[in-house]
């Protein structure tokens, strides 16, 4: 984020949208991979039937991380505060 700091406001926005959707995909592979492997059959106790589907229902389970874009919905509002929030920076002397 200082990186795209000093490149300016598109930068910035550029690198928060990304760090979001590199934080949605670490998530859901990650729990896509726990939910498969690491539980141990956790996602056949939440699936209806006898015959459990695995992978298919761990990556069902997994999806909802992708709710974290949500995320980007609070771009702007960061970017309000940023700038709200410089004067006073200044005046305790962070550039």
């Amino acid at each position: 984020m200082a990186w795209a700091k000093r490149r300016g406001t598109r930068a910035l926005v550029i690198a928060m949208a990304g760090a979001t959707i590199f934080e949605t995909a670490a998530f859901f592979l990650s729990d896509w991979a726990f939910y498969n492997y690491g539980l141990f059959g956790y996602v056949c106790t939440l699936s209806s039937g006898a015959n459990c589907a695995g992978p298919l229902d761990s990556l069902v389970v997994a999806s909802s991380d992708f709710f974290t874009l949500v995320d980007m919905a609070f771009i702007p509002v960061a970017l309000v505060l940023i700038r709200a929030a410089k004067p006073s920076f200044r005046r305790l002397g962070f550039k």
